[in-house]
């Protein structure tokens, strides 16, 4: 079970005071309000590490994310969306980051526990997105480096006969 939290406020209305109602949280079994800080855990289903990575759906690469620039999906996105908002809301700086931060998740979708994204989607910032995504890109392709060199130095030990690492 997780930490039970208690929040109560007395309210002025039409001259009277009355109370709000109690807003509890009875459990966090998935401990996803501790401080809302990110976790790197390489894990998805227990499996750490390049087995994960060897697991997952083509490595956990999503197609379109390979095959281009978060910059250019991101200003894609917002072409599409903008005319969906109003030109004071799209000339914020933030609304660029915004967008960044949800394509970079959107990127690292099939790599990403779904506690991560849960804790993306609970965070504000865009920010400490944008940073969560990075850190998790650096994360998978480290792990894409490692199992690259375990795979080039198993076919130098094998030799032209290896027919069983594809």
């Amino acid at each position: 079970t997780g930490n039970i939290a208690s929040v109560s406020a007395n309210v002025n209305v039409n001259g009277g005071t009355g109370s709000l109602p109690t807003p509890t949280i009875v459990s966090d079994p998935n401990n996803l309000f501790p401080s809302l800080g990110f976790s790197m855990e390489p894990k998805i289903n227990e499996i750490s590490g390049i087995e994960r990575i060897r697991q997952l759906d083509n490595y956990g690469l999503k197609r379109y994310a390979y095959q281009t620039s978060i910059q250019t999906l991101t200003h894609d996105l917002i072409e599409k969306l903008t005319p969906f908002y109003s030109p004071t809301y799209t000339t914020r700086e933030e609304f660029f980051y915004e967008k960044a931060s949800f394509v970079t998740l959107r990127a690292l979708e099939p790599y990403v526990t779904p506690k991560q994204v849960a804790k993306s989607l609970i965070g504000t910032s865009s920010l400490t997105r944008l940073k969560m995504g990075y850190e998790l890109m650096l994360e998978h392709r480290l792990l894409l480096e490692e199992l690259a060199r375990e795979m080039s130095d198993a076919l130098l030990e094998c030799g032209e006969e290896c027919t069983d690492l594809w």
